[in-house]
C-alpha cells in the first residue's frame, strides 16, 4: 500500500520527466515506460527477484508486469489491482498477450514488491528536488 502511494506521487512526474512529452500518444507512453524500467532492471533491479525454479522464465517477463502496472496508474489513473489487470486484460493484449489471470498478476506484483521498493528509493533519489535533502543530516 505505501508503495503504491509513493508511486502514484511520482508517477505524475512520468510525463515530464521520464517521458518527457505532454503527449496522450499510450503506445508511445508504454514503450517509454517499459524501456526506461527496462534500463533499471537491467542494471540494479534483476537481483532483488532472481528465480530458483523450473519457471525462472516466464512468459510475461518481471519487466512486464511492472510495466502494466505503471502505465495503468499513470495514463488510466487507476491505482485498484483488479481494474489494473482488468484494464491490461481489456486493452493491452496485443502488447502483453500472455499475462494471466488476476490471481497470477497479483501474485507476481506481490513478490516484486522488493523490486518496487527498491524502484521507488531509485526515483526519489533521481528526481526528488535538491532542496529536500539540503538540511538532511546524515
Amino acid at each position: 500500500m505505501f508503495v503504491s502511494l509513493i508511486i502514484s506521487v511520482l508517477i505524475v512526474n512520468f510525463n515530464k520527466i521520464i517521458l518527457d512529452t505532454n503527449s496522450n500518444n499510450k503506445d508511445y507512453k508504454l514503450v517509454k515506460i517499459y524501456d526506461y524500467f527496462c534500463e533499471k532492471f537491467e542494471k540494479h533491479l534483476q537481483f532483488e527477484c532472481e528465480r530458483f525454479s523450473n519457471n525462472n522464465k516466464p512468459k510475461l517477463t518481471d519487466q512486464g508486469v511492472i510495466t502494466i502496472y505503471l502505465f495503468v496508474m499513470d495514463h488510466q489513473r487507476i491505482f485498484k489491482m483488479n481494474k489494473i489487470h482488468q484494464f491490461a486484460s481489456e486493452y493491452l493484449l496485443s502488447w502483453f498477450p500472455d499475462s494471466g489471470s488476476y490471481q497470477s498478476f497479483n501474485q507476481r506484483i506481490n513478490r516484486l514488491s522488493n523490486v518496487m521498493n527498491t524502484f521507488v528509493g531509485m526515483l526519489l533519489t533521481e528526481f526528488s528536488p535538491k532542496e529536500c535533502f539540503k538540511n538532511l543530516v546524515y
